[in-house]
């Protein structure tokens, strides 16, 4: 399963330790990849890169 990590997470699965950064891309078992989805670290990967921010910019001053 191809996950995007969303929080930091390190651990240990099947004898392997493992340990993520958020935008990480990786691709795990699938045991691995429901837990972390479920746990809310990771989402699942849907191949397009990920939206950019906005910048919200102050309004201009007005004259008067």
């Amino acid at each position: 399963m191809k996950i995007r990590i969303i929080e930091s997470c390190a651990g240990m699965h099947d004898g392997q330790t493992f340990a993520f950064v958020p935008g990480d891309v990786v691709t795990v078992p699938d045991e691995l990849g429901k837990d972390l989805t479920g746990a809310g670290y990771a989402e699942k990967d849907s191949g397009k890169a990920p939206r950019a921010e906005k910048r919200v910019r102050a309004p201009k001053e007005t004259r008067g």
